[in-house]
């Protein structure tokens, strides 16, 4: 078989693509779509590829790699990470389980309150005090950013408060 630059095949199958892919990661069936399409293979090339590598393919265990991956290494919440999920293709149904099935885990006990607490303050440690205006949306606009909603940040800057 040719290679490019030994990175990916040059002429293949749909279907050899698409476990080419696969083996690279995980992906949802729209992402894999998407990516032979883009790869210029014909409609019904990529229906057929889909069909042979369904054994491959499941949107929610899919999703629930994300959600971990995301919250352990990538630090999002869970507003980020379910944009994320979407543009990857997946139904708001199909996400809604996945984060229901991560939350049943044992070792994600830990709230997204907590979460978002212990990010601010690796970032921006404890402070005392009242913050001035601009430290305090600093701090909220970090956490908004990353995913959690407006009030898991302004919570997360209140528990990070040391009285003096």
């Amino acid at each position: 078989m040719l290679m490019e630059n030994k990175k990916r095949p040059l002429k293949t199958s749909s279907t050899s693509y698409a476990l080419w892919l696969l083996g690279k990661r995980a992906h949802s069936q729209a992402e894999l779509a998407a990516k032979l399409k883009q790869r210029g293979y014909e409609p019904s090339a990529v229906e057929t590829a889909l069909k042979d590598v369904a054994v491959y393919l499941n949107d929610e265990a899919f999703a629930l790699s994300r959600i971990r991956y995301r919250v352990v290494y990538s630090k999002w919440g869970k507003g980020r990470i379910g944009q994320e999920l979407v543009a990857k293709g997946l139904t708001e149904a199909t996400i809604n389980r996945a984060f229901a099935a991560w939350a049943e885990d044992d070792e994600n006990k830990a709230s997204w309150q907590d979460q978002a607490a212990t990010l601010l303050e690796r970032r921006f440690g404890k402070y005392t005090g009242r913050l001035e205006q601009k430290d305090y949306a600093k701090r909220v606009n970090f956490l908004v950013r990353r995913g959690f909603d407006f009030a898991q940040a302004q919570a997360a800057v209140a528990a990070l408060r040391q009285d003096e």
